[in-house]
């Protein structure tokens, strides 16, 4: 199967108790579009939540008509195994933001916040 950019699904995280990294099963947007990847049985995603604080990294978007923020900087790579049901796709505006913050992140385009 191929996961493009911007899709939401379910993915069951590794969790570790000790840390504030989300874990469990828990809706993710792909990062990754799969073009140049070497190994098709991994994939990129970011989590979501639905507690909204307004960090700079954290674009908005909406799941099932429930406000969430993606968690940019929790960026991490799953075996596609990992990845569970179709949830949405996030409308241009949000892409919009979640690119931009990706961005900014890896310092594309040199932007600053």
């Amino acid at each position: 199967m191929f996961y493009k950019k911007g899709r939401i699904y379910w993915v069951d995280l590794p969790l570790d108790p000790n840390s504030h990294v989300q874990g469990n099963s828990r809706p993710c947007v792909v990062v990754n579009t799969g073009w140049g990847r070497t190994n098709p049985a991994i994939i990129t995603v970011c989590p979501l939540t639905t507690k909204l604080d307004g960090f700079a990294f954290h674009p908005k978007c909406y799941v099932r008509d429930r406000p969430g923020q993606i968690l940019c900087e929790q960026i991490t790579t799953v075996d596609v195994s990992k990845i569970g049901d179709f949830i949405g796709i996030l409308n241009p505006i949000e892409m919009a933001a979640f690119d931009k913050t990706l961005s900014l992140m890896f310092g594309i385009n040199n932007e600053t916040v």
